[in-house]
């Protein structure tokens, strides 16, 4: 796990600092800890090594001389997923952090037993993400990290898969060399997808109707549903929206 902690008080920087380090030596955990005096040098470092600033938890102090609400404004336009910690001794900056949607706000100065708690709580937030998060390989030869929740289907294409996201944007793998469902880069019969094609599989999060031949989703598009699995996935996406469990 990545954590970054940025406050221009060199004695509370290293406060934050020495109780994160605890935290992990509790939970017997390997942590790289970047830590920074200047905002200025965090700022620079997120707007031109975006990828060296993969953290999954930031600590913030408000009041620098780039405020704190603003750096994390500057982390949420690169990583709106960032679990971000507002540490300052002064509570008129809330209302800022819950605009930019701080995972949790800290006063100075801090009390070990509940920053441990809040620590904690971060903790199994970023382990739940990271379920909900698969890589993907594209015929660019980038890698790139996808929420399950933003696809909207995955279709098999021209001997390719082809990520279809809500947001209307596609996103292609290279040539498969095994078979389509072999392939999807996560287990998606867990996470509420269902093959109601031989080249289609749906995201039943984004399905807003069903009629006889396709899928109605959310954003408007349609995903085909071929006869041979018509009957089984009606039945699926009905108990699905009953909320009931059901083997897929």
């Amino acid at each position: 796990m990545k954590i970054c902690i940025c406050d221009d008080d060199l004695q509370e920087l290293n406060k934050t600092k020495n109780l994160v380090e605890e935290f992990f030596r509790i939970k017997n955990n390997i942590v790289k800890i970047d830590t920074y005096n200047d905002p200025n040098v965090l700022i620079n470092k997120l707007t031109f090594f975006t990828d060296e600033c993969n953290y999954d938890i930031y600590f913030l102090d408000v009041v620098m001389p780039v405020l704190g609400i603003d750096v994390a404004a500057r982390i949420k336009e690169i990583n709106k997923n960032a679990i971000i910690f507002f540490v300052t001794t002064s509570s008129e900056y809330a209302v800022a952090a819950f605009k930019v949607k701080a995972f949790n706000y800290i006063l100075k100065p801090i009390d070990h037993d509940d920053f441990m708690q809040l620590l904690g709580e971060a903790y199994d937030e970023t382990k739940t993400r990271a379920s909900q998060i698969f890589s993907f390989h594209s015929n660019n030869s980038k890698v790139m990290s996808i929420e399950m929740d933003s696809v909207n289907f995955i279709e098999s294409s021209n001997r390719r898969m082809v990520i279809h996201l809500i947001t209307f944007e596609e996103i292609a793998s290279p040539t498969l060399r095994n078979k389509f469902l072999e392939s999807i880069p996560f287990d998606y019969e867990k996470n509420y997808f269902i093959v109601c094609h031989s080249s289609f599989v749906v995201n039943l999060n984004q399905i807003k109707s069903i009629e006889k031949g396709s899928f109605k989703m959310k954003n408007g598009e349609e995903v085909p549903i071929s006869k041979q699995y018509y009957k089984e996935v009606k039945t699926k996406y009905i108990e699905y929206l009953a909320g009931n469990s059901y083997d897929l």
